[in-house]
């Protein structure tokens, strides 16, 4: 009788392992067929001359530029390079960011811009799959419920955006997730050479860098911010290398800089918009408040400060007060997402994981229409428009304060130290 139990338990065993281990390779082969069609997919276009809209084009030129000791903030010599990669309009796309951006891009200039295009796909597709799983285990997401965080994540609306104009925002959220994920295992160099990434974009998650400063200086956490510094001050001596005057050519396209005739994608781009596009000021009226709030957030929690914890809700205040960003850039917002997947996974309660479910739904289209209708698609009406491509993240907040405090504010997310 032992021998029989014996044998069905490892029988059991087997099964366990066999099943994990197809589980592991569907889930691979999915996102490998994914990945492969999305590539050819991407060639066509660039076979077609159709993919113009990819921001890609002014990397791939300011690399180019920049490796051939050119100016990659100059607009005459970007909208050289630009059409020779299809571009036709007669304004090139700018190049706004740093300088320790341009380390990261030269390798993807080196080749044509049809297969450095292909490449950074595979470069974005890659690093975001990376940080989701990072996150995900980070909040104690089961390994059986992977695919569904990962399909969620990259239907996420400003993931399939960023995938079609090739912008930088996977490499932030890889920075959001490495620094958790190496936080969390007290490797504090290496917490601060990842959140490095987020650098490219500063203003996006200003309160996470605001916040981080003060726990460094609270906790003695030096070697982080040596990380953070010292990943920025290699970047911009790779780039400084083949363009000694790289670092004066930022500054300089800074003075003049056409940047703020845009109307930004945020909160208060929106009230710019209500109130007059010619008042630049107005974008900036919810950053006193976003510090404000940080400062008194501060003071409550920093006595038990938990990043894991914290990260969440500061990236969606930094998203909400920011003076200048694009629907594009809150990709890093997969971090609460993941967060409350995971919490609503394991509280298993059925009427708030329907209710979870309808929203993402709901949220999701509401960003997508603009661009499925023609990017702005007017004839949708503009108070439709401007909630998806101005107001997505403030929506993202309100409903993710209720929602965590109805599951227990301020209670740890049990996140686990991840190995690996």
């Amino acid at each position: 009788m032992k021998w029989i139990l014996c044998e069905r338990q490892l029988i059991r065993a087997i099964t366990a392992i066999n099943r994990r281990k197809l589980r592991c390779l569907l889930v691979r082969t999915g996102l490998g067929v994914t990945s492969l069609v999305l590539v050819l997919q991407v060639a066509n276009l660039n076979q077609r001359g159709t993919l113009l809209r990819n921001d890609f084009v002014a990397y791939w030129a300011a690399g180019r530029l920049n490796l051939a000791g050119g100016n990659p903030y100059a607009p005459d010599q970007l909208l050289r390079l630009e059409q020779q990669a299809g571009w036709t309009r007669d304004e090139p796309l700018h190049l706004w960011n740093p300088p320790w951006l341009l380390a990261v891009i030269m390798p993807f200039s080196l080749p044509s811009y049809p297969v450095g295009g292909l490449l950074w796909l595979a470069l974005n597709l890659g690093v975001t799959a990376i940080a989701i799983d990072w996150c995900w285990r980070l909040y104690g997401g089961s390994h059986r419920s992977r695919m569904l965080a990962l399909i969620i994540s990259f239907s996420f609306g400003p993931t399939l955006i960023n995938f079609e104009f090739g912008q930088l925002a996977p490499l932030m959220l890889l920075g959001m997730g490495g620094f958790l994920h190496f936080e969390g295992q007290r490797r504090w160099f290496l917490a601060g050479v990842l959140p490095a990434l987020a650098l490219f974009k500063p203003q996006l998650v200003y309160l996470f860098w605001l916040a981080l400063l003060l726990w460094a200086v609270k906790e003695r956490r030096g070697m982080t911010l040596l990380g953070v510094v010292a990943a920025c001050a290699v970047a911009t001596a790779i780039a400084w290398l083949p363009n000694r005057a790289v670092i004066g050519q930022y500054l300089a396209s800074l003075v003049n800089s056409p940047v703020w005739a845009f109307l930004p994608h945020t909160a208060g781009g929106l009230l710019r918009f209500l109130l007059g596009t010619e008042r630049l000021w107005v974008q900036f009226v919810l950053l006193p408040f976003g510090i404000a709030w940080l400062a008194a957030y501060w003071h409550r929690h920093h006595s038990h400060w938990d990043w894991a914890e914290q990260t969440p809700l500061l990236l969606l205040v930094s998203l909400v007060t920011t003076p200048y960003g694009w629907t594009s850039d809150e990709m890093v917002l997969l971090v609460p997402v993941l967060q409350m997947l995971a919490l609503l996974q394991r509280v298993g309660r059925r009427s708030l994981t329907i209710g979870g479910i309808l929203f993402y739904a709901t949220f999701n289209v509401l960003m997508l229409l603009p661009w499925l209708s023609g990017v702005y698609g007017w004839h949708l009406g503009w108070p439709l428009v401007y909630l998806g491509l101005y107001g997505s993240a403030a929506i993202l907040l309100a409903v993710y304060i209720p929602l965590r405090m109805s599951m227990g504010a301020g209670r740890r997310m049990v996140p686990h130290l991840v190995e690996g």
